[in-house]
């Protein structure tokens, strides 16, 4: 007869090989709770046991002798659980006590194995901190013997003390592992610090030196030159600010996914233009494979966030591909798209696959440093990849490259009807004529502003702070107000509700549109900021495209006007 499984998990049976209570050296504070429990109780054998149900065996943990009953190698020896007075405590999680074993009826039915040197038995449960019953503190006389309730009590808060001990055994354990943790954890924060530096060094370099450069008396060809590897240089800053704010957003749930029809073939055809110059300057192939598609079929999905996920994927490859190729491959079918990216490069150690997506993960430390990087682009998109109902994986032989697959549940769409032609605008002819209030404490920010907004042909008018703008906006003729959230004194959020408590429409005055100016914009700031009575919002770094976009409502108003 074996010990039923569902009286003792095979979960809690690792946790007890795992404290050391199972198959372990002895200790003294189990010991000294043994030698008390068959002292106290005049006893001639006390025992801490365990349960092994998987192997039908009680493990003999601690065990005290008195008089002249000899343990002899009681403690580490183990017993069969199926046959015993102490299955039936971990049965019954409570204690039992046996009077005379060899008239017992467990015994007699031959239910129970009984033995002259075991006539008398009393055993109370043991439990790990989760409260589990796993183990028995059992007490046993050579001779028939009445327990009392006396009897019960005491071996039970001695159990109790045996408890404490397994407690603070997982509690060490425990904290073992947190601080295990804690310094993988800061080894991780480290390396990432340091590739992070470098990676913001290498942008900040192009920008500082070319700004050095552009200070210089150049012909026009050099000077577009470093224009370009400046604006190249800041969108890589930018990425970098990008990446940590997602994996923020990841980390604290707060990321949301869009759910609207798009094209997944022009989104690939999108990440292959963009990438296909890095690769040609490193000499390899760049190609794209779409199978299974119909002629414009649509899916309904996020498609901002799948071409982050296959920018990562790309840029990755064609970073760590020298010679070669790169395959960005698309398969669809009716319930959803497969896709796969694979190269001809490097490739990953196989110990370093299984930590491939968690933050600030690389390859090796000397690969890192020559291709660049700061592990944060793969747990992104495993995690962006997660939320849209995939799983993604990663295969490579050292030496011959890598593929990255997932599966995607994004069902097609029926083709959608063609868009009714609208008249469209560039937005910036709105900006002609207007009168724009800037108000923002950085006197750098705001000469950027004004230069772009006059380049526009707008007029534009300054405020230092909070304050300066109410008492400039409060005069009204202003077409649109550009309001940097966090300021001093009044915050940008301060400024706009007290214009709009001041009601300046009843005075025959108009406010213009309010524009909100900040680094922070979580969808949930963002309609903060709206709620708080914005009507749109602008996001730090800023663009000359990003504010002609803003033009469009000054357009707008200008043509409903005529």
């Amino acid at each position: 007869m074996i010990f039923p499984q569902e009286h003792f998990a095979i979960q809690e049976e690792f946790i007890l090989y795992d404290l050391e209570l199972v198959d372990a050296p002895r200790e003294r504070a189990f010991d000294n709770l043994t030698e008390l429990a068959a002292r106290l109780l005049n006893v001639e054998r006390a025992m801490v046991i365990f349960g092994l149900a998987s192997h039908d065996a009680l493990y003999v943990k601690s065990a005290a002798c008195t008089g002249a009953y000899d343990c002899g190698d009681c403690t580490g020896a183990r017993y069969q659980l199926s046959r015993s007075f102490s299955r039936e405590v971990l049965a019954e999680k409570g204690p039992i006590a046996v009077e005379d074993a060899p008239r017992d009826a467990r015994v007699l039915e031959d239910k129970i194995d009984s033995t002259d040197e075991c006539r008398a038995y009393l055993g109370v449960p043991l439990h790990l901190p989760s409260r589990s019953c796993v183990g028995v503190l059992c007490v046993t006389a050579t001779e028939p013997r009445a327990w009392s309730d006396e009897d019960i009590r005491l071996l039970t808060q001695i159990a109790q003390c045996v408890d404490e001990q397994i407690s603070l055994k997982q509690a060490l354990k425990e904290t073992e592992i947190a601080e295990e943790k804690a310094r993988e954890a800061a080894a991780s924060r480290e390396s990432f610090l340091a590739h992070m530096s470098h990676e913001i060094r290498t942008p900040l370099n192009g920008i500082i030196g070319g700004v050095d450069l552009l200070r210089l008396n150049i012909n026009p060809g050099e000077r577009e030159e470093l224009v370009e590897t400046i604006d190249r240089s800041a969108q890589n800053l930018l990425r970098l600010l990008n990446d940590a704010l997602d994996l923020s957003k990841v980390d604290a749930g707060r990321m949301e996914l869009e759910e609207a029809p798009f094209d997944p073939c022009a989104v690939a055809r999108e990440v292959h233009k963009l990438f296909s110059p890095n690769a040609e300057a490193k000499g390899i192939a760049l190609e794209l494979k779409l199978n299974g598609f119909e002629p414009g079929e649509m899916r309904r999905g996020d498609a901002f966030r799948l071409q982050q996920v296959l920018s990562n994927l790309v840029s990755n490859a064609v970073k760590f591909t020298d010679t070669g190729r790169v395959v960005l491959s698309l398969t669809a079918d009716q319930a959803g798209l497969g896709v796969r990216v694979r190269d001809s490069g490097c490739g990953i150690p196989p110990e370093l696959l299984l930590k491939l997506f968690e933050p600030y993960s690389q390859a090796e430390a000397s690969v890192a440093r020559k291709k660049g990087g700061t592990g944060l682009g793969l747990a992104i998109v495993k995690s962006i990849v997660s939320l849209m109902g995939g799983d993604i994986s990663a295969r490579s032989t050292l030496g011959k490259g890598a593929e990255f697959s997932f599966d995607l549940p994004l069902p097609r769409l029926a083709a959608p009807p063609p868009p009714p032609a609208r008249k469209t605008h560039s937005g910036a002819t709105g900006f002609r004529g207007a009168r724009v209030l800037v108000a923002d404490d950085s006197g750098a920010n705001r000469m950027l502003i004004r230069r772009m907004l006059e380049q526009l042909g707008a007029t534009v008018v300054l405020a230092e702070d909070g304050e300066e703008a109410v008492i400039l906006a409060s005069d009204g003729g202003f077409d649109m107000l550009l309001l940097d959230i966090q300021m001093p004194g009044l915050t940008g959020v301060e400024v706009i509700q007290a214009l709009r408590a001041a009601d300046l429409a009843a005075e025959g005055l108009s406010l213009g549109f309010a524009v909100a100016v900040t680094a922070n914009v979580f969808d949930e700031q963002v309609e903060g900021y709206l709620a708080a009575g914005f009507d749109a919002c602008l996001a730090k770094p800023l663009r000359l495209d990003d504010l002609m976009a803003l033009g469009e409502p000054l357009e707008k108003r200008s043509l409903t006007a005529v």
